[in-house]
């Protein structure tokens, strides 16, 4: 990282005298950012900082995104780290980021944990119950149909034959799902993403892809990645104890296994890139894909469709 590049913009940006940094040190990366923590002081104080470098042609959007979602969930008063500003043009340090507060704690939580613990369903519904009129303000505003127009647009741009069969069967049922008021949604809440300070206090991190709308993308998106882990799904059960039953969620259930599929398949064939991750993702990727056979095998039945690349990198 350029240090006084991240100095000079420091003091521009929020006003800090003689910026200093120190004790540089890389975190755990995810898919799409490479994060660093490091220590600055200046006239006025020190901080204990993190900075997130993102990648991909949408990056600074993502940085935009991130830092106007996080001051909105602050603001209405969600567990998140605080976040200082956001560069979307690369030329400070050669990618958009992202400052935010470091927050000591533990960040590795398993889906078993998550799954004994009821701060982690209860902050799933407190965020889908936050009044979502400030943060389409900011965010804008979708729904069902703008997501299935958007995962149209991948497919379009970076074709697997089979993914648009699924996507009609989606098509030809909405008409059947019930509308929601909007809501605030993560889009990727996993364990990874709840981290415990060192106060016990939590914090919900990773709101690359906030945004406002139907709650039960997230509600299946998560408990994909949970029965993906654990073989079952009991966030759901958990959740609706708090929000009451959810309807039509066979039709978001097929949604979240076809934008994880696909992610997986068109990483593999055209590069993460393509999706705005980093190179390293697609190890990630391949690493994962073995999970993924039962909710292959269940979206195959419900559609009748086969997907020949999913069931190549299944057998591969």
């Amino acid at each position: 990282m350029d240090a006084p590049g991240l100095e000079s913009w420091l003091a521009a940006s929020l006003g800090w005298a003689g910026p200093r940094i120190s004790n540089q040190r890389p975190l755990q990366a995810g898919w799409e950012s490479d994060v660093i923590a490091f220590d600055v002081v200046h006239a006025s104080g020190e901080h204990h900082l993190v900075v997130r470098l993102y990648e991909g042609q949408d990056a600074a959007a993502k940085a935009v995104r991130e830092f106007d979602g996080m001051r909105e969930l602050a603001n209405a008063g969600f567990p998140v780290p605080f976040v200082f500003g956001a560069e979307p043009d690369g030329a400070v340090l050669g990618r958009p980021f992202l400052v935010m507060e470091f927050v000591a704690g533990n960040a590795e939580w398993t889906w078993p944990e998550a799954a004994a613990s009821s701060h982690f369903s209860r902050l799933f519904n407190e965020l889908h119950s936050l009044d979502w009129r400030p943060f389409a303000a900011k965010l804008g505003q979708g729904g069902v149909e703008e997501t299935l127009e958007d995962f149209r647009g991948y497919l379009v741009n970076a074709p697997i034959p089979g993914f648009e069969k699924w996507l009609r069967w989606l098509d030809e049922r909405l008409h059947s799902v019930p509308r929601l008021e909007p809501s605030v949604v993560h889009w990727d809440y996993h364990p990874g993403n709840m981290l415990v300070a060192d106060d016990d206090s939590l914090r919900i991190i990773d709101w690359t892809s906030v945004a406002v709308s139907d709650r039960r993308f997230d509600l299946a998106w998560s408990g994909l990645l949970m029965r993906q882990s654990m073989g079952t799904d009991l966030l759901r059960e958990a959740y609706e104890q708090h929000a009451g039953s959810m309807a039509e969620m066979e039709f978001f259930d097929l949604a979240a296994v076809l934008r994880r599929l696909y992610s997986i398949a068109v990483s593999l064939e055209y590069g993460p890139e393509v999706l705005g991750m980093r190179p390293e993702a697609a190890d990630l990727m391949r690493d994962q894909i073995g999970s993924l056979g039962p909710s292959y095998e269940w979206a195959r039945d419900l559609t009748g469709v086969s997907i020949e690349a999913v069931e190549a990198l299944l057998e591969g």
